[in-house]
């Protein structure tokens, strides 16, 4: 994966997990904190597994690319 797109995800998520924290106990609903985690889980990995190998092997041959592209 590439790095900048690994931190720049990372952040995204960080920032809405943390906005959603915080909205959930300013609410007094604290179990919604767990429940958007657990749904977030549930969402992320169906949209992993609805990838057809096609989608794989495109994002293969970009992430293949990009590393040889670095090596030289």
């Amino acid at each position: 994966m590439d790095n900048k797109e690994v931190q720049a995800a990372k952040t995204m998520v960080a920032k809405f997990i943390s906005e959603v924290r915080k909205e959930s106990f300013e609410n007094n609903e604290p179990t919604f904190f767990f429940t958007a985690l657990i749904i977030m889980h549930l969402m992320s990995q169906d949209a992993i597994n609805k990838l057809d190998p096609k989608d794989f092997s495109v994002m293969m041959k970009s992430i293949t690319q990009s590393f040889s592209a670095k090596q030289n």
